[in-house]
This record gives structure tokens, sequence and C-alpha cells, in this order.
């Protein structure tokens, strides 16, 4: 038998212990992604610029956009995302034709998954000698699903800590105002997610985009949350956050 000084757990959680039925404080949702490779019969695809939002095919109850990244005149990753609380998973194909036009195009490849987002993030220490990692430890952001550079973070802070403390439970946690914004932002989403398409438009369009992007992977500063502060219309999050300050008092 194989033995270890320390485990990284990064196996989704069991069955119930996250997602909307199974969060037992805080909020939760489900983020669900579908996602086709097209690859086009002649060169149709624009490669000037990725598409991160759109909402034209969305009309259901919960926040639906699709996103397209063009890989070549030829080929691009079509994904559909909803987030919300319904099973299944959405569908990239209606979005195709608007990324393809008139060229016949035929799908290589495909992609699907389903995100459990519970703000506040579960607990990372699961044992004494246990360290839940990955999305199992919370890395993917609760608000908006990112991961890869906050997983990339918390490899290089768990090393730092076996080198530096010989264990690695010294792991900074996430800044106490992100933690709080993640809950005011997934309440809102809860609340009123079918009519949140106008705050992340104007999201994108009054806020500098590089500061949007670092405050959906988790590595804005001051300046970059008061960017995004200021480019939201205030009723869906100011309702949020009375909500959730109740909650937080009656906790």
């Amino acid at each position: 038998m194989e033995t270890a000084r320390w485990v990284y757990d990064s196996r989704p959680a069991a069955p119930g212990a996250a997602g909307p039925q199974g969060a037992r404080r805080g909020v939760a949702l489900l983020q669900t992604f579908r996602g086709v490779w097209v690859q086009t019969s002649e060169d149709a695809i624009d490669t000037s610029a990725a598409t991160l939002l759109d909402f034209t095919a969305d009309d259901g109850p919960d926040l639906g956009f699709s996103y397209v990244l063009p890989v070549g005149p030829r080929l691009a990753m079509v994904m559909a995302v909803r987030m919300g609380e319904l099973v299944g998973l959405p569908d990239p194909l209606p979005a195709v034709g608007r990324v393809t036009g008139r060229s016949l195009w035929e799908v290589v490849g495909e992609e699907s998954g389903t995100t459990p987002l519970v703000a506040p993030a579960p607990p990372r220490r699961l044992g004494r000698r246990v360290l839940a990692i990955g999305r199992r430890g919370g890395r993917a952001r609760p608000s908006t699903g990112y991961a890869v550079t906050r997983i990339l973070a918390d490899t290089a802070a768990i090393a730092a800590s076996v080198d530096r403390h010989g264990h690695p439970m010294a792991v900074p946690p996430d800044p106490r105002w992100q933690r709080a914004l993640d809950a005011i932002w997934m309440r809102a989403l809860v609340r009123e997610r079918a009519g949140l398409e106008p705050a992340f438009l104007a999201l994108f369009a009054q806020a500098p985009i590089d500061r949007v992007l670092r405050f959906l992977d988790g590595g804005a500063g001051p300046r970059d949350v008061a960017s995004v502060i200021r480019a939201l219309p205030p009723g869906p999050f100011l309702r949020a956050a009375v909500e959730q300050a109740g909650r937080s008092i009656r906790g």
C-alpha cells in the first residue's frame, strides 16, 4: 500500500454538497457549458477579435450567453454558457451561423461540463493532511467560474508553503472584500439573473477592458474594482447587497 505525507483532493464534491440544492448557507448556482469546434469549407471566420458575451440567443429564465474563440480563418470554438438552476446543457449551434456566415461548416470537436458556483467557497482543509485543490478547493471563482489562472496561482502558493513551512496548508485565502463581492454578485444572479444582461453589457462598454478581465479573473486591485462598480447599474446589486447583509446578520 502506498502512503504519502500530504493528500491533494481535487475530486468533485459528493452529491448534494454543492450546487443550488446543496448549499446550506450562502448562495449557489450551476454554470453549465457546451462548446463545439467548428471548421468551415473556406476562409469565413473573423480572426481579428473574439466574442466574449453574445446574448442574442438567450431566451430562457437563466442568464445565458455564447462566446467565440477564433483559431484561424476556418476554425473556431463556439461555446454556449448558462448560469442558473436548469438541468441540461445549453446549445451552441444557434450561434454558429453568425460565426460562419454562408460558408459550409462541420463540427470537428465538442466539450461540455458543469461547474457548481458556491459563495462562500467550500473549506479547503479536509483533514489534518488533506488539502482541497482546484474546483474542490474553491479555485473556480464563485461569481464567474473563472479558474485557470487562479489554479495556477494556487499551485505556486502551495509549492511556496511546502518549501517555506514543510506543509501545504499556508496558502492565503481570497481577500475578504473579494469574498463579499462574490457573494453579492451571486445573490444578484440568483435574484434577477434573466435581467442582468444590461449589467454585463454596461460592464464591458463603460469600464476599461483590462480592469474588467482582472476583476472577472480574481486579480483585481482597488482601482479595478472601483471601475467595475461605477460601470454597473446600481439597482440589482444594491438589492442583492441588502439581502446578503440581512442573511449574514441572521446567520
